[in-house]
């Protein structure tokens, strides 16, 4: 489930790079987009390391 909230995340933060107006701001969908795409990818880290530190103190 953390590799795949890493996937999305990046995948949201790559579709919101694309979404740009011609001055090279973010359109209000590309800024919704990065807010997704930053919270799945965080949370997907987040989970990584809690589930690799609780398997690390299982195994001592």
């Amino acid at each position: 489930m953390d590799l795949l909230l890493i996937i999305i995340g990046g995948i949201l933060l790559f579709y919101a790079s694309r979404s740009k107006l011609d001055d090279g701001s973010l359109t209000q969908t590309g800024k919704t987009l990065r807010v997704l795409g930053i919270i799945l990818f965080g949370l997907g880290l987040l989970f990584f390391t809690i589930g690799f530190v609780t398997s690390f103190a299982n195994a001592l």
